[in-house]
């Protein structure tokens, strides 16, 4: 199970514009009623983390909104990408950590799968994803976030990683026990510069060639992303 609540940290990354339009992203309503975020804030109720939003793009509407969360702003959220709203979150040494995106929706089970899942690192995924919803374009697919996995175990993943050679996507989700942490602290520290223009798997993989134990959980079909 969870640890105690106040040695759990959710990290949202919702700095970015979103894809169309002019609401953030966690903020749009889905078919329920309910808010992005509240979706999110829903799949961790059982446990009452400590919870950090890094946000940029209107991130005073998000605040406004839900006044309890902890904020802070990644400044140069219109040039940099998720590695580097992730360093400028306030990410604290021996403790649990989730790290979501803010334009996907997940439910409870999602976050008990992660949590009941083995290794430094834990990502969602989906290996559905090429067909995950009606009308997928190739473009689509060549800019999602992919990973490659044979046999359950995780060869590649990051930018690296082709549409063609793919056998899944990253979800938006991921687990970093203590031991991933560290490491995610060493690099900020002696290297965040070289992550500026690189997304949250680009610096996974980074961690991977370090010896970190990934491993991933498929929840396909039990997520949704705005697009």
């Amino acid at each position: 199970m969870l640890a105690a609540s106040h040695n759990i940290s959710v990290i949202l990354l919702g700095a970015g514009r979103p894809h169309q339009g002019n609401i953030p992203s966690s903020l749009h309503r889905t078919p329920d009623s309910r808010l992005v975020l509240d979706w999110i804030i829903d799949a961790f109720s059982d446990h009452s983390p400590e919870w950090n939003f890094v946000g940029g793009f209107h991130i005073d509407e998000i605040a406004e909104k839900f006044p309890k969360l902890n904020y802070s702003i990644n400044s140069e959220w219109q040039s940099t990408k998720t590695a580097e709203s992730l360093f400028t979150a306030p990410i604290r040494e021996h403790v649990l950590h989730f790290v979501a995106y803010t334009d996907i929706a997940f439910s409870k089970d999602v976050v008990r799968k992660l949590d009941q899942a083995a290794g430094d690192i834990v990502l969602a995924v989906d290996g559905t994803w090429r067909n995950r919803y009606e009308g997928r374009t190739e473009r689509d697919i060549e800019i999602a976030e992919k990973l490659l996995l044979r046999d359950g175990k995780l060869l590649a993943l990051g930018s690296g990683v082709t549409g063609k050679d793919a056998t899944a996507e990253f979800c938006g989700l991921a687990k970093l026990t203590p031991a991933a942490i560290e490491k995610i602290l060493e690099l900020r520290s002696t290297s965040r510069s070289r992550f500026r223009k690189s997304g949250l798997l680009n610096l996974l993989a980074d961690l991977k060639e370090t010896g970190l134990e990934i491993n991933t959980v498929d929840i396909a079909g039990n997520w949704a992303e705005l697009n």
